[in-house]
């Protein structure tokens, strides 16, 4: 259900300073790991998935709007003119 992408060769030259952790057995877990996942079935993979992902929370509607407040994207807002007012046109009987 979710193909995981087989693993690639590097396209750039290695970082010297990233060399030690090439090299190191936490790389060789990470190798072993994804080829014991790709080896399980569709099923298992998304079980696998809705395991490790399933208990992130979204933020809520809220949240959202303090982080859409407060990351400055609409701060353009606060330079436009007022262009409409209580007291324009006629008022809308519900």
């Amino acid at each position: 259900m979710f193909p995981l992408p087989a693993p690639q060769e590097p396209t750039l030259p290695p970082d010297p300073k990233m060399e030690s952790a090439a090299t190191s057995p936490n790389l060789e877990l990470v190798e072993s790991l994804l080829r014991v996942i790709q080896s399980l079935s569709s099923h298992e993979q998304a079980l696998l998935f809705d395991k490790l992902l399933g208990e992130i929370p979204y933020p809520s509607t809220t949240e959202i709007m303090h982080l859409a407040d407060q990351g400055g994207s609409f701060d353009f807002w606060h330079e436009e003119p007022d262009l409409y007012a209580a007291s324009d046109g006629e008022p809308i009987s519900w």
